[in-house]
């Protein structure tokens, strides 16, 4: 019976491990990005604000991206129906920021410093996000 219990006791331990295998990081968030296309034309913000809309689906992981106002769109993605992340997306005709709103099942915890950090998946589904918006902004007419 003791060894059952021994045995079960590791059991436990290996599984709680399991759920927290990857170490959670700082959460990096997008700071005043400057928005640049390569031809050097000048964009307005409404050009930026419909690559950021289609950004939004060009991936295999579809971010819902809805307008809180003007120049301030709220990201909202989820993976599996089981993980969730929210993200403020604040932009202009030329800089861009996407910083951490919430999140649900990606351990989520602030550290000594009162520093966010997050899932390592959070950060680059962001830098996804990010990538597919610059890459818009190229082609955007």
């Amino acid at each position: 019976m003791r060894i059952l219990a021994v045995f079960l006791s590791g059991v436990l331990v290996m599984v709680q491990s399991g759920c927290h295998a990857r170490s959670s990081v700082p959460i990096v968030n997008v700071e005043d990005q400057a928005i640049v296309r390569e031809d050097g034309k000048a964009l307005t913000a409404e050009q930026v604000k419909r690559a950021i809309i289609i950004a939004g689906s060009a991936k295999k992981l579809i971010w819902d991206i809805s307008e809180e106002k003007e120049g301030h769109f709220v990201a909202k993605l989820v993976v599996r129906g089981k993980h969730t992340a929210v993200a403020d997306i604040l932009y202009s005709a030329t800089r861009l920021s996407i910083k951490y709103r919430d999140s649900t099942n990606l351990n989520f915890e602030k550290d000594k410093e009162g520093r966010g950090l997050i899932h390592p998946n959070y950060n680059r589904w962001v830098n996804d996000l990010l990538r597919a918006i610059m890459a818009g902004i190229q082609r955007v007419k």
